[in-house]
């Protein structure tokens, strides 16, 4: 085996759209990567062409791997400042490197537009807008016809309502098992799909007898991708970073660790083999990126690419969609919307939250929200969320009709209560009190804290919080901290290791080794099927100079054809 392989080979041809997956056998394994996904149907809702790839270009590597059948939508036609015709060419170049196929391939066909362009944008249209590109209804452009028209025989006009109808057609008729849709991005177009994907859901799973209860992940495709930290580069793969307000592009308004984005708990999906390397050459997802000429994405890639693709999970097997809602005032639907954030005004930045929250009114001295099923519920776990714009901790009273009652705040800016049950309770009734001022954005009533889910439990090791395949390490390194990400398991984790002993100290793993090149084997305990298998490699600084010259001749490359490009244009 020639661990240098990957860094004495050719310099990469950036223009070469040719797909070469890596070849080398690193003896790195994980059950991730083992499960199959034959007859699962994934849907990825993109906004614009290129954020395929933003939103979950890694997880359709992943899956597509695995077998699973999967659709992209665009929203809009990207025809902001660049030809329709030419946008959908590179989309469907782009996806092809990807695995996915033009019939799988779909373009709802609204207008791209950006914020604050001086228009009506979509989300506010109640009757027909103009797009920047001066068009009111959807249109067909180069090799592919837009939804409405392929579905009806007719364009859609540019209404919130027709968007809302054609989104909505398109999810029930494909029926995806998973669906990756991007979440509320500073662009206005991110925002719109974002919260009207939202509504959509909410309005299927309010439907009686609804049994579709998709498995879903969101993500932010600005901050954790498109303009995430551009740090591609190093010795080994790093993790997606935590956006910052102060250096990450386009990130105007600190959302994590409020409402539902909590970053502790973000979801993490590890990276194929041909993504592994800190070196573009051979990499498919920087090749999809490049295929995207008109957008210059070129340098983005150094953010785009990590060692892990994340997202924020939200379910949909949430109990109180199939009840009845009552409030002693305020709007008690706001509970369910399936909105813990919302605005009315997708233009402004930084956003202004609202229209998301039931608040009794101020005259309202009981203050209740009714919850009531017509049968009997099992319940294991409920989870509150607050205003994500309050500081103020809400104190609430919930009381069962099974006797169990009690009194709590609310964590400050929305962040979610959450009661889970040692045993599964039954209950019929749920009453809610706001017991001083505030409001409530979202309840979710759960019959399973952990529910079987599409995508299995996966394990990953860890260092410095980065996953872990090939991880190369100065030659005088004998010892490593690690750590164990979980995705939905919680059981204890046994290792075995090739050369070197492991063991625990403060909630953290400790790698002591003598040799050159060390297997660690994570596994669930009585469940050796859960697995993480990685490599630690010690190398010389000959290795790493010439990894790093390998890198700056990359770079230069990234820097001249932007250059080039530019003067073209």
């Amino acid at each position: 085996m020639n661990l240098n392989k990957s860094i004495t080979g050719g310099v990469l041809d950036l223009c070469n759209d040719e797909v070469i997956f890596a070849e080398d056998d690193f003896n790195v394994e994980n059950s991730f990567f083992e499960n199959k996904y034959h007859g699962s149907k994934i849907l990825v809702l993109a906004p614009h062409q290129d954020d395929e790839i933003n939103v979950a270009g890694a997880m359709i590597l992943n899956l597509k791997k695995a077998r699973a059948e999967i659709f992209v939508a665009f929203t809009t036609n990207g025809d902001f400042e660049i030809d329709a015709k030419i946008r959908s060419n590179e989309a469907n170049t782009s996806l092809a490197i990807l695995g996915i196929k033009p019939d799988h391939i779909i373009f709802l066909g609204y207008g791209d537009t950006f914020n604050n362009t001086g228009k009506p944008h979509i989300f506010n249209a109640q009757t027909p807008t103009t797009s920047p590109a001066n068009h009111n209804e959807t249109y067909s452009a180069g090799d592919f016809t837009d939804y409405a028209f392929k579905k009806r025989g007719t364009h859609s006009s540019y209404t919130r309502q027709n968007f809302f109808n054609d989104l909505k057609d398109l999810i029930l008729e494909i029926q995806a098992d998973v669906i990756f849709c991007v979440d509320f991005d500073k662009h206005a177009d991110h925002r719109t799909l974002s919260l009207i994907f939202e509504e959509v859901i909410a309005e299927i799973l309010k439907t009686e007898n609804n049994n579709y209860k998709p498995e879903i992940y969101k993500k932010f495709a600005y901050a954790n991708s498109f303009t995430a930290i551009r740090d591609f580069y190093s010795d080994n793969l790093l993790e997606t970073k935590r956006p910052s307000t102060v250096t990450t592009e386009s990130y105007d308004f600190d959302i994590i660790d409020r409402a539902n984005y909590s970053w502790f708990n973000r979801v993490r999906f590890p990276i194929v083999e041909s993504c592994w390397k800190t070196l573009i050459a051979k990499n498919p997802l920087a090749r999809a990126i490049f295929a995207h000429k008109s957008q210059r994405n070129e340098w983005n890639a150094l953010g785009i690419l990590n060692s892990d693709e994340i997202f924020f999970e939200r379910r949909t097997d949430n109990l109180i969609y199939c009840a009845e809602i009552k409030t002693t005032s305020g709007d008690g639907e706001k509970v369910r919307d399936f909105h813990i954030i919302n605005t009315d005004n997708v233009d402004v930045s930084p956003p202004i939250f609202n229209n998301h929250i039931w608040q009794p009114d101020q005259n309202d001295t009981e203050k209740i929200l009714h919850i009531n099923w017509k049968c009997i519920q099992q319940i294991e776990q409920i989870k509150i969320y607050g205003d994500i714009n309050s500081d103020a901790e809400t104190q609430l009273k919930i009381s069962l009709d099974n006797n169990f009652d009690s009194e709590f705040k609310l964590p400050r800016f929305g962040r979610p209560y959450i009661f889970n049950f040692d045993e599964k309770i039954f209950a019929s009734q749920v009453e809610i009190k706001i017991l001083n001022e505030g409001g409530i954005s979202e309840i979710e009533i759960f019959s399973e804290a952990e529910p079987q889910r599409v995508i299995k439990p996966f394990i990953k090791i860890t260092i410095e919080d980065n996953f872990v395949y090939e991880y190369f390490v100065p030659e005088n390194v004998n010892r490593l901290e690690f750590e164990i990400y979980k995705f939905h398991i919680d059981k204890p984790v046994e290792f075995s290791v090739s050369d070197g002993v492991i063991y625990c100290r403060d909630d953290k793993f400790i790698l002591k080794f003598d040799g050159d090149n060390v297997t660690i084997r994570a596994e669930i305990a009585g469940e050796s099927d859960i697995f993480d298998q990685i490599k630690i490699s010690r190398k010389s600084k000959l290795f790493f100079k010439k990894l790093q010259f390998e890198q700056l001749i990359e770079r230069s490359q990234i820097h001249l054809r932007r250059k080039f490009k530019f003067l073209r244009d």
